[in-house]
């Protein structure tokens, strides 16, 4: 099945009102498809991979601390919803979830849950009223060694593999939403009998790729943007003039190095990572993106920021780098690129269409720029 789009967003579209059931194959990252399933009227159960997701559009849509006079707080996206959405995570727990569906009901307003993947079963019980979106699908397979969400010995139960069950369960109405998704062959049988759903867009924006091919990535990194534009304030390279950068490197370990070796002072970077413990020790001290419209001059993410997270800043550039030299650094130019390449959303951004790539070629020495 394939929708054709003469649009940039999904949202423009006033056929396109609530989100297909299915498997969807969206083609291009920042669509809009999830601002559909918040905005549209249907109760609607929305499955991400990680808190920062959640916490990202909850930014976004939530009329937290809203100041109408100050315009840097206002995003468009409260404009288009009147309601609330709820983010279920660790520490939220159902007797919140109840409460919150008795005040939108009372409110007259649908029901909207961004839950993360460990806490779905925490919403399981409110499926047989509300729509089930599982979106950035892509990451399940990458997931599957996600913690074991049950305790008991006996009943040991990955939570990916508890997510699909719940999905299966509901398969006549369930949604999976990717840019860059998972062939089916890999997944659960029953999800190639879904009604497989293409997205064609005719007004899509083809990015320029900055290519920069050295040995060793991390240390071009350093020397040829970080450490010149903390010294000089802006540089310029493939004529684009650079004052701020929003750095993708799959390695906390190394993004803590760079900042420390660069001398960054802690308030002017930012680290967003996977929700961990173990992470949240290593990069004590700096802070995450609490308003992604205000980025400063180092934003840091790793593959958890790939996907998914809106960014709007008016000077940023994307920078990704991939190194060969370990598997999880390395940037997979059919997933990890398109997705780190489209978390800017600000089309007033100079570099918009722009994006650095420092590599270290080995296996990508046949792709042309």
């Amino acid at each position: 099945m394939d929708y054709y789009f003469d649009c940039a967003y999904a949202g423009e579209d006033p056929n396109f009102k609530t989100i297909p059931a299915g498997y969807i194959n969206k083609t291009v990252c920042g669509c809009g498809l999830t601002s559909v399933a918040i905005e549209s009227d249907e109760d609607t159960i929305i499955a991400v991979p990680n808190v920062s997701l959640v916490m990202n559009k909850l930014t976004q849509y939530n009329h937290f601390n809203k100041l109408e006079e100050d315009v840097e707080e206002t995003f468009e996206a409260r404009e288009r919803f009147s309601g609330v959405i709820l983010g279920v995570y660790a520490g939220v727990d159902v007797k919140m979830i109840y409460k919150y569906i008795d005040e939108v009901k009372k409110a007259g307003t649908p029901i909207k849950l961004i839950v993360t993947y460990d806490s779905l079963s925490k919403c399981e019980k409110f499926l047989d009223d509300c729509h089930l979106i599982i979106d950035e699908s892509d990451k399940l397979i990458s997931y599957m060694a996600m913690k074991v969400s049950s305790k008991r010995a006996d009943q040991p139960m990955d939570v990916v593999t508890k997510l699909f069950k719940i999905a299966e369960k509901y398969r006549d109405t369930v949604s999976f939403i990717s840019a860059t998704p998972i062939d089916v062959s890999y997944l659960e049988p029953w999800v190639a009998e879904l009604n497989q759903i293409t997205l064609h867009w005719r007004h899509s924006n083809k990015l320029t790729p900055i290519t920069m091919k050295r040995d060793y990535p991390f240390n071009a990194l350093e020397e040829e943007i970080i450490r010149p534009l903390k010294k000089n304030g802006e540089i310029e390279l493939g004529g684009c003039k650079i004052t701020k950068v929003i750095v993708f490197i799959n390695s906390v370990d190394s993004i803590v190095k760079i900042a420390r070796e660069c001398e960054l002072s802690r308030d002017e970077v930012a680290i967003l990572c996977g929700d961990s413990s173990r992470n949240s020790f290593k990069i004590r001290g700096y802070k995450t993106i609490d308003n992604p419209k205000k980025l400063p001059k180092y934003t840091f993410l790793t593959s958890s920021g790939f996907q998914g997270i809106d960014l709007i800043d008016k000077e940023a550039i994307n920078v990704i780098v991939s190194y060969t030299g370990k598997h999880y650094q390395m940037v997979d130019l059919n997933t990890d690129l398109i997705q780190a390449t489209s978390r800017q959303r600000d089309r007033s951004n100079p570099n918009f269409d722009k994006f650095i790539y420092i590599y270290d070629q080995s296996c990508f020495a046949e792709k042309t720029e």
